[in-house]
């Protein structure tokens, strides 16, 4: 993913609610808390850390729980790839990469205790 895409979802103010729900995702697939991915602010910060390009290049879906992929998974089943699209493209990006990172940690299991 490239730094673009992350840094135009960090600036808006107020996001549209899917654009939201699409950050708190990838938060949470990333291995954030709840509350943390439920926080705009919070999710702000974490997307202007030099390090979360490394968390999304380098994921590994077997550091990611099976109850963060399924949380992240019931958020974005709100949404289809073109409702994502047509509200932000950048958004669109980061929908498919956690749709896909949720289909390889669910494939492995995910983190085992």
């Amino acid at each position: 993913m490239e730094k673009s895409t992350i840094s135009n979802l960090k600036f808006y103010g107020k996001p549209p609610v899917a654009v939201k729900d699409v950050v708190s995702a990838l938060i949470l697939i990333l291995g954030y808390e709840t509350r943390i991915a439920n926080n705009w602010g919070e999710c702000q910060k974490i997307l202007g850390d030099f390090g979360i390009l490394l968390k999304i290049n380098n994921f590994d879906p077997t550091s990611c729980t099976l109850s963060a992929a399924q949380e992240s998974e019931k958020i974005l089943d709100n949404y289809s790839m073109d409702s994502i699209r047509k509200i932000d493209l950048n958004a669109a990006k980061v929908y498919k990469w956690t749709k896909s990172m949720i289909e390889k940690v669910k494939s492995v299991g995910g983190l085992k205790g």
